[in-house]
């Protein structure tokens, strides 16, 4: 439990900040925050897809 802990609090968390402030730097600050305000968009696509969630109008409705 420990290590999950660590693994998920930790390393993931890291790795995220690193791999954002790497895209913002490639990319550009404007291409960076486009990139972030679609992850709401995104995230719902892939559970339509993935995991076959109803993707209906009170969902899309709240991004």
């Amino acid at each position: 439990m420990l290590a999950q802990a660590g693994f998920q609090g930790v390393l993931v968390s890291v790795l995220t900040v690193f791999a954002f402030n790497r895209s913002a730097e490639l990319l550009g600050p404007l291409p960076a925050a486009t990139l972030t305000a679609l992850i709401p968009l995104a995230t719902l696509l892939i559970g339509a897809i993935a995991l076959h969630e109803q993707a209906g109008e009170p969902r899309i409705s709240r991004l």
